[in-house]
């Protein structure tokens, strides 16, 4: 087999905006993990990054998603990335939800 017909296991790599910045992640990876992957902060607290499992039920992980529905709640621990994908980390109203306070807006 010459050096063309070998199969690489490098992952394609997608662009997405995080907090207004383009960023190339792993094609594959759910949204914590690929920010994790580029050093971006997203708290979480029900995701083993050592052994790969989640639980979702602390939704500490979760992101505002702006796409063709508009701006929404994911979980950012089971929601895969997609090339183009908008996601905030940090607004007022994450922040203030996830210090527990009672904030308007939808989510999941």
């Amino acid at each position: 087999m010459d050096t063309s017909e070998k199969k690489t296991n490098v992952p394609r790599k997608i662009k997405i905006i995080v907090n207004g910045k383009e960023v190339e992640v792993d094609d594959g990876l759910t949204i914590l993990l690929a920010l994790l992957k580029e050093q971006i902060y997203c708290p979480h607290l029900c995701y083993d990054v050592k052994r790969l499992l989640r639980t979702g039920n602390c939704c500490k992980c979760l992101v505002e998603l702006n796409d063709e529905e508009g701006v929404h709640d994911v979980r950012a621990c089971e929601t895969p990335v997609k090339e183009g994908m908008v996601i905030c980390t940090d607004s007022p109203r994450l922040e203030a939800w996830r210090k527990g306070a009672k904030t308007v807006g939808k989510t999941i």
